[in-house]
């Protein structure tokens, strides 16, 4: 019966249970609402708290295997969600969130820079996209998905061939 109200609760809602820490964050205020009228959830001496122990350690698991699961890049591209190390990272731009997808499926491997224009510009902006505008692009997004852009753990640059996603395992 866990394993159903597990898959029954939208993204949001799971993330709320497995990070209950953070409660007070605006941004989850809506996800523990609606745990709280779906009586999944209820207020305790210290705040909102699972309903049944049962639940409660349910959730446990579902937390260590997803720190298991956590070190590295990961997309979930049905809801365009981009974890990083396990922590969901703020939305991506169109531009770079193409070549995130382009990165991710061809993980560990290296991408040429004519992939890259082709994936993310398209076809027609072959010859206009310089490797300026290729490495911006990298920047920014490594601004986002790296713990330390200087030292890019995840998005490589390999000299003189192109770029590669490191699956971190």
């Amino acid at each position: 019966e866990c394993a159903k109200l597990w898959q029954d609760m939208d993204q949001d809602e799971r993330h709320a249970l497995l990070h209950t820490e953070s409660q007070d964050s605006a941004a989850r205020q809506s996800a523990w609402q609606r745990l709280e009228e779906r009586h999944l959830v209820r207020r305790g001496e210290r705040g909102l708290v699972v309903f049944s122990r049962l639940l409660a350690t349910y959730v446990r698991r579902q937390r260590i295997v997803r720190r298991a699961e956590t070190r590295g890049v990961r997309v979930d591209v049905e809801a365009g969600d981009v974890w990083v190390d396990g922590r969901l990272i703020p939305a991506l731009t169109d531009l770079e969130y193409r070549l995130l997808l382009l990165l991710y499926g061809h993980l560990d491997k290296i991408v040429d820079k004519y992939a890259v224009v082709q994936a993310v510009w398209g076809q027609d902006y072959i010859d206009e996209v310089d490797d300026a505008r290729i490495e911006k692009l990298v920047s920014r997004l490594r601004q986002k998905i790296e713990p330390d852009p200087s030292q890019p753990q995840y998005l490589q640059t390999i000299r003189g061939r192109g770029y590669r996603l490191a699956s971190g395992q």
